[in-house]
């Protein structure tokens, strides 16, 4: 999960974070970025959209074994990372 953090936000995580800095906050993706210009975004797995890989393309959390979060910031529901905001989602999840 951290070196695919680091791919897709191109900044140094620590070890089992998916997309978070050093003190938890959330780091933008190269997904976020697109999505606020209208690009479309999405994520193909051959594994659970949970698992750290495909959450590392969106997903924001300290831990890469919080599956429901993961998730739910992957189809755009409230999560621990946004309660109050979530992220708008994935366009696509195949």
């Amino acid at each position: 999960s951290c070196s695919a953090s680091n791919m897709t936000t191109g900044i140094k995580s620590y070890n089992n974070a998916v997309n978070v800095d050093h003190t938890g906050m959330p780091l933008a993706t190269i997904a976020h970025l697109l999505q606020e210009q209208g690009w479309g975004v999405g994520v193909v797995s051959s594994v659970p959209i949970s698992h750290a890989t495909p959450a590392a393309a969106y997903s924001h959390n300290v831990h890469r074994d919080d599956y429901q979060d993961l998730t739910r910031d992957l189809l755009g529901l409230p999560s621990i990372s946004h309660p109050e905001t979530p992220l708008p989602g994935l366009d696509v999840v195949i």
